[in-house]
Protein backbone atom coordinates (compact mmCIF):
# COMPACT_ATOMS: atom_id res chain seq x y z
CA UNK A 1 0.00 0.00 0.00
CA UNK A 2 2.71 2.49 1.03
CA UNK A 3 4.77 1.55 -2.01
CA UNK A 4 1.84 2.32 -4.31
CA UNK A 5 1.16 5.64 -2.57
CA UNK A 6 4.80 6.62 -2.75
CA UNK A 7 4.99 5.85 -6.46
CA UNK A 8 1.69 7.55 -7.31
CA UNK A 9 2.45 10.74 -5.36
CA UNK A 10 5.93 10.93 -6.87
CA UNK A 11 4.49 10.57 -10.35
CA UNK A 12 1.87 13.20 -9.56
CA UNK A 13 4.27 15.87 -8.32
CA UNK A 14 6.73 15.21 -11.13
CA UNK A 15 4.04 15.48 -13.80
CA UNK A 16 4.06 18.67 -15.85
CA UNK A 17 0.42 17.98 -16.73
CA UNK A 18 -0.52 18.54 -13.09
CA UNK A 19 1.07 21.99 -12.91
CA UNK A 20 -0.38 22.99 -16.25
CA UNK A 21 -3.83 22.15 -14.89
CA UNK A 22 -3.28 24.38 -11.82
CA UNK A 23 -2.17 27.27 -14.03
CA UNK A 24 -5.21 26.72 -16.25
CA UNK A 25 -7.57 26.82 -13.25
CA UNK A 26 -6.12 30.11 -12.07
CA UNK A 27 -6.46 31.52 -15.58
CA UNK A 28 -10.09 30.40 -15.87
CA UNK A 29 -10.98 32.08 -12.57
CA UNK A 30 -9.07 35.22 -13.56
CA UNK A 31 -11.01 35.44 -16.80
CA UNK A 32 -14.24 35.11 -14.83
CA UNK A 33 -13.08 37.82 -12.45
CA UNK A 34 -12.17 40.23 -15.24
CA UNK A 35 -15.49 39.54 -16.95
CA UNK A 36 -17.34 40.23 -13.69
CA UNK A 37 -15.51 43.53 -13.16
CA UNK A 38 -16.65 44.66 -16.59
CA UNK A 39 -20.29 44.36 -15.50
CA UNK A 40 -19.94 46.33 -12.25
CA UNK A 41 -19.77 50.08 -11.95
CA UNK A 42 -17.27 51.45 -9.43
CA UNK A 43 -14.73 49.57 -7.32
CA UNK A 44 -14.87 45.84 -6.64
CA UNK A 45 -13.47 44.02 -3.60
CA UNK A 46 -11.60 40.75 -3.67
CA UNK A 47 -14.34 39.07 -1.65
CA UNK A 48 -16.99 40.10 -4.16
CA UNK A 49 -14.93 38.70 -7.03
CA UNK A 50 -14.39 35.45 -5.17
CA UNK A 51 -18.13 35.12 -4.56
CA UNK A 52 -19.03 35.68 -8.21
CA UNK A 53 -16.35 33.87 -10.22
CA UNK A 54 -17.64 30.42 -9.21
CA UNK A 55 -20.64 30.99 -11.47
CA UNK A 56 -18.84 32.48 -14.47
CA UNK A 57 -18.75 31.06 -17.97
CA UNK A 58 -15.15 29.88 -17.73
CA UNK A 59 -15.91 27.56 -14.79
CA UNK A 60 -16.43 24.65 -17.17
CA UNK A 61 -12.71 24.90 -17.98
CA UNK A 62 -11.93 24.91 -14.26
CA UNK A 63 -13.97 21.73 -13.74
CA UNK A 64 -12.37 19.99 -16.71
CA UNK A 65 -8.90 20.74 -15.36
CA UNK A 66 -9.81 19.30 -11.94
CA UNK A 67 -9.76 15.88 -13.58
CA UNK A 68 -6.52 16.30 -15.53
CA UNK A 69 -4.14 16.12 -12.57
CA UNK A 70 -5.05 12.80 -10.96
CA UNK A 71 -8.25 11.52 -12.53
CA UNK A 72 -6.49 10.20 -15.65
CA UNK A 73 -3.82 8.10 -13.92
CA UNK A 74 -5.53 4.77 -14.52
CA UNK A 75 -6.08 5.63 -18.17
CA UNK A 76 -2.39 6.50 -18.53
CA UNK A 77 -1.33 3.30 -16.75
CA UNK A 78 -3.39 1.20 -19.15
CA UNK A 79 -2.00 3.09 -22.13
CA UNK A 80 1.63 2.73 -20.98
CA UNK A 81 1.21 -0.87 -19.71
CA UNK A 82 2.27 0.25 -16.24
CA UNK A 83 -0.70 -1.17 -14.32
CA UNK A 84 0.32 -4.82 -14.42
CA UNK A 85 3.79 -4.00 -13.12
CA UNK A 86 2.38 -2.09 -10.16
CA UNK A 87 -0.27 -4.70 -9.37
CA UNK A 88 2.39 -7.42 -9.28
CA UNK A 89 4.35 -5.38 -6.73
CA UNK A 90 1.49 -4.29 -4.48
CA UNK A 91 -1.74 -6.14 -5.34
CA UNK A 92 -4.98 -4.95 -6.86
CA UNK A 93 -6.55 -3.66 -3.62
CA UNK A 94 -3.50 -1.55 -2.77
CA UNK A 95 -3.26 -0.29 -6.34
CA UNK A 96 -6.93 0.71 -6.40
CA UNK A 97 -6.90 2.36 -2.99
CA UNK A 98 -3.72 4.27 -3.82
CA UNK A 99 -5.15 5.54 -7.11
CA UNK A 100 -8.32 6.70 -5.35
CA UNK A 101 -6.45 8.51 -2.56
CA UNK A 102 -3.99 10.18 -4.91
CA UNK A 103 -6.76 11.15 -7.33
CA UNK A 104 -8.80 12.75 -4.52
CA UNK A 105 -5.75 14.54 -3.12
CA UNK A 106 -4.70 15.75 -6.58
CA UNK A 107 -8.15 17.19 -7.29
CA UNK A 108 -8.30 18.94 -3.92
CA UNK A 109 -4.77 20.36 -4.00
CA UNK A 110 -4.99 21.54 -7.60
CA UNK A 111 -8.34 23.25 -6.98
CA UNK A 112 -7.02 24.91 -3.84
CA UNK A 113 -3.81 26.14 -5.48
CA UNK A 114 -5.68 27.30 -8.58
CA UNK A 115 -7.97 29.44 -6.43
CA UNK A 116 -5.08 30.68 -4.27
CA UNK A 117 -3.14 31.79 -7.35
CA UNK A 118 -6.30 33.45 -8.65
CA UNK A 119 -6.68 35.43 -5.43
CA UNK A 120 -3.08 36.59 -5.70
CA UNK A 121 -3.45 37.62 -9.33
CA UNK A 122 -6.80 39.26 -8.69
CA UNK A 123 -5.35 41.22 -5.79
CA UNK A 124 -2.76 42.77 -8.11
CA UNK A 125 -5.39 43.49 -10.78
CA UNK A 126 -7.75 45.15 -8.29
CA UNK A 127 -4.93 47.08 -6.66
CA UNK A 128 -4.02 48.54 -10.04
CA UNK A 129 -7.64 49.34 -10.97
CA UNK A 130 -8.59 50.77 -7.57
CA UNK A 131 -5.42 52.87 -7.40
CA UNK A 132 -4.03 51.20 -4.29
CA UNK A 133 -6.81 52.53 -2.05
CA UNK A 134 -7.21 49.29 -0.12
CA UNK A 135 -10.74 48.77 -1.43
CA UNK A 136 -9.57 45.61 -3.19
CA UNK A 137 -9.43 43.79 0.16
CA UNK A 138 -12.49 42.35 1.92
CA UNK A 139 -13.26 43.36 5.52
CA UNK A 140 -10.93 41.61 7.96
CA UNK A 141 -13.77 39.65 9.54
CA UNK A 142 -14.63 38.04 6.20
CA UNK A 143 -11.12 36.84 5.39
CA UNK A 144 -11.31 33.55 7.41
CA UNK A 145 -14.73 32.76 5.92
CA UNK A 146 -13.37 33.42 2.44
CA UNK A 147 -10.56 30.92 2.97
CA UNK A 148 -12.92 28.33 4.45
CA UNK A 149 -15.07 28.82 1.37
CA UNK A 150 -12.00 28.21 -0.79
CA UNK A 151 -11.18 25.00 1.09
CA UNK A 152 -14.77 23.81 0.81
CA UNK A 153 -15.05 24.50 -2.91
CA UNK A 154 -11.76 22.64 -3.46
CA UNK A 155 -13.46 19.45 -2.26
CA UNK A 156 -15.49 19.52 -5.46
CA UNK A 157 -12.20 19.05 -7.31
CA UNK A 158 -11.65 15.83 -5.35
CA UNK A 159 -15.06 14.48 -6.32
CA UNK A 160 -14.59 15.31 -10.00
CA UNK A 161 -11.11 13.80 -10.05
CA UNK A 162 -12.20 10.51 -8.47
CA UNK A 163 -15.24 10.47 -10.74
CA UNK A 164 -12.84 10.75 -13.69
CA UNK A 165 -10.95 7.73 -12.33
CA UNK A 166 -14.24 5.84 -11.99
CA UNK A 167 -15.33 6.67 -15.54
CA UNK A 168 -12.02 5.60 -17.08
CA UNK A 169 -12.48 2.18 -15.47
CA UNK A 170 -15.40 1.78 -17.90
CA UNK A 171 -13.73 3.46 -20.87
CA UNK A 172 -9.96 4.07 -20.49
CA UNK A 173 -10.01 7.09 -22.78
CA UNK A 174 -8.57 10.52 -21.94
CA UNK A 175 -11.35 12.52 -23.61
CA UNK A 176 -14.09 10.51 -21.89
CA UNK A 177 -12.28 10.73 -18.55
CA UNK A 178 -12.11 14.53 -18.71
CA UNK A 179 -15.56 15.35 -20.03
CA UNK A 180 -17.81 12.71 -18.42
CA UNK A 181 -17.35 13.91 -14.79
CA UNK A 182 -18.23 17.48 -15.74
CA UNK A 183 -21.30 16.32 -17.68
CA UNK A 184 -22.39 14.23 -14.67
CA UNK A 185 -21.88 17.22 -12.37
CA UNK A 186 -24.02 19.53 -14.49
CA UNK A 187 -26.66 16.81 -14.81
CA UNK A 188 -26.83 16.53 -11.00
CA UNK A 189 -27.11 20.32 -10.67
CA UNK A 190 -29.88 20.47 -13.28
CA UNK A 191 -31.88 17.63 -11.73
CA UNK A 192 -31.61 18.99 -8.19
CA UNK A 193 -32.66 22.46 -9.30
CA UNK A 194 -35.69 20.89 -11.00
CA UNK A 195 -36.83 18.29 -8.48
CA UNK A 196 -35.46 19.45 -5.09
CA UNK A 197 -36.18 22.70 -3.31
CA UNK A 198 -33.65 22.24 -0.51
CA UNK A 199 -30.86 19.87 -1.68
CA UNK A 200 -28.42 20.54 1.15
CA UNK A 201 -26.65 17.22 0.66
CA UNK A 202 -25.83 17.70 -3.03
CA UNK A 203 -23.08 19.69 -4.85
CA UNK A 204 -25.42 22.53 -5.77
CA UNK A 205 -25.20 23.79 -2.19
CA UNK A 206 -22.52 22.10 -0.11
CA UNK A 207 -19.49 23.18 -2.15
CA UNK A 208 -20.48 26.86 -2.38
CA UNK A 209 -20.07 27.82 1.27
CA UNK A 210 -19.84 31.59 0.83
CA UNK A 211 -22.92 31.65 -1.38
CA UNK A 212 -25.29 29.33 0.51
CA UNK A 213 -23.85 29.42 4.08
CA UNK A 214 -25.86 26.40 5.25
CA UNK A 215 -24.59 26.43 8.84
CA UNK A 216 -23.61 30.05 9.33
CA UNK A 217 -19.96 29.08 9.83
CA UNK A 218 -17.26 28.25 7.30
CA UNK A 219 -15.74 25.61 9.60
CA UNK A 220 -19.03 23.74 10.05
CA UNK A 221 -19.81 23.96 6.36
CA UNK A 222 -16.38 22.60 5.49
CA UNK A 223 -16.80 19.70 7.93
CA UNK A 224 -20.15 18.78 6.42
CA UNK A 225 -18.83 19.03 2.87
CA UNK A 226 -15.82 16.90 3.83
CA UNK A 227 -18.07 14.21 5.30
CA UNK A 228 -20.26 14.09 2.18
CA UNK A 229 -17.16 14.04 -0.04
CA UNK A 230 -15.63 11.13 1.89
CA UNK A 231 -18.87 9.16 1.54
CA UNK A 232 -18.97 9.73 -2.22
CA UNK A 233 -15.27 8.88 -2.62
CA UNK A 234 -15.71 5.64 -0.65
CA UNK A 235 -18.66 4.64 -2.82
CA UNK A 236 -16.68 5.37 -5.97
CA UNK A 237 -13.71 3.43 -4.58
CA UNK A 238 -15.90 0.37 -4.16
CA UNK A 239 -17.06 0.74 -7.76
CA UNK A 240 -13.51 1.30 -9.03
CA UNK A 241 -12.25 -1.84 -7.32
CA UNK A 242 -15.14 -3.90 -8.64
CA UNK A 243 -14.64 -2.62 -12.20
CA UNK A 244 -10.91 -3.23 -12.21
CA UNK A 245 -11.38 -6.72 -10.86
CA UNK A 246 -14.09 -7.47 -13.42
CA UNK A 247 -11.88 -6.32 -16.27
CA UNK A 248 -9.44 -9.03 -15.30
CA UNK A 249 -6.41 -6.75 -15.53
CA UNK A 250 -4.91 -7.89 -12.25
CA UNK A 251 -2.40 -10.68 -12.15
Amino acid sequence: MFYSLQVDFRRLFLSRRYYYSIAGMALALLLNGITYMGTVAGTVSLGECFDEVSFGGFMILFYLLCVVGGGLDYCMDVKNHFMRYTVVRSGLSSYTLSKTIVSAAAGWISSFLGQAFFLGLMWFVLRFINGGTGEEMPPSGLVPEMWWGLLTFSLLGSVLSVLGLFVTCFVPNVFVGITAPVLCYYMVITLTDKYFTNPYFLPGCIYFARYYSLFGSGVKHFGYALLVTLCMVLLMYAGIYSLMKRRGEHV
